[in-house]
């Protein structure tokens, strides 16, 4: 930040100190102190509280609802009680006045105080050279012999450079996702140790129970020749994905067919132009 920085350049390079830079530029004192102990410059100083917010409708409760929630660690989860029965029983049987939103955020925060370890974890996600890539597909709007038309796009994007290689195909069927592979696999020179999906029906036939998946065979037959893991995502988990794969975002080569192409994808409201004979759909003939 601009003042982190002044601040910091006025004390150690032109020798002023804390009582001159908060008299001259109408600091406090305590704001140019923290300034000056801190190690990051990127990020503001966050306020903490000595003590909780006082909460006076809610307060009076507190001791009744933190019996219900400790009563309900010992329930089978259909009998536990939800904010909305918790706001219903204290109008019913003590008359409170609070809203249902100040009750649900109350009962919210004492069970983060009650049950601390129930909080979900997030790991960062940091890979090795070649250890991992996430595949997708997408759609995009190209000019096909003069016409709009919607044209599939394959994306393979590796984890710890970001590099990704597209191509478009008129469709995707099996033999258009492995031809899609083997040109990835030529493009980047290597194989990734393990490649991530999002459970995309070319290569899942059904989601089992947890991390368990009913594999397409022509798909295990291509992770069998190539020797590499396939990982799946969990349903409606976003936060265990690598990245989010947009046409709009891929600042990078479109390979059509077996050539490569001008990455436009949309970019400044552009549509690629390409003949009949760049998005030929691929051999079903493979070499493995």
């Amino acid at each position: 930040m601009p003042d982190i920085q002044f601040i910091r350049q006025l004390h150690e390079r032109e020798g002023w100190s804390l009582r001159r830079i908060a008299r001259e530029f109408h600091f406090s004192r305590k704001t140019v102190t923290q300034y000056l102990q801190r190690t990051e410059t990127t990020e503001r100083p966050q306020y903490v509280r000595q003590h909780p917010a006082p909460a006076p409708q809610m307060d009076p409760y507190r001791a009744i609802i933190e019996h219900w929630l400790r009563q309900d660690a010992e329930m089978p989860r259909k009998q536990r009680h939800t904010s909305r029965r918790i706001w219903q029983r204290l109008r019913e049987e003590y008359g409170a006045t609070a809203a249902e939103s100040t009750v649900r955020h109350y009962v919210a925060q004492m069970r983060r105080e009650l049950h601390p370890a129930a909080q979900p974890v997030f790991l960062d996600l940091v890979f090795d050279p070649a250890e991992a890539a996430q595949v997708d597909w997408g759609e995009v709007q190209v000019i096909l012999d003069g016409q709009s038309v919607t044209a599939q796009m394959f994306c393979m994007r590796l984890a710890y450079s970001g590099a990704c290689y597209v191509q478009l195909f008129p469709h995707q069927r099996m033999e258009a996702f492995r031809a899609a592979h083997v040109a990835a696999f030529e493009f980047f020179g290597f194989v990734p140790q393990r490649i991530i999906y999002d459970n995309l029906t070319t290569a899942v036939q059904r989601v089992l129970h947890g991390r368990e998946r009913k594999l397409n065979p022509r798909f295990q037959e291509l992770t069998a020749h190539y020797v590499y893991e396939a990982v799946f995502a969990t349903p409606a988990a976003g936060c265990r994905r690598l990245s989010r794969l947009c046409p709009s975002d891929l600042l990078c080569a479109v390979a059509i067919g077996s050539r490569l192409g001008d990455a436009e994808c949309g970019l400044e409201n552009r549509l690629p132009r390409r003949t009949r004979s760049d998005v030929a759909p691929p051999s079903r003939r493979h070499d493995w």
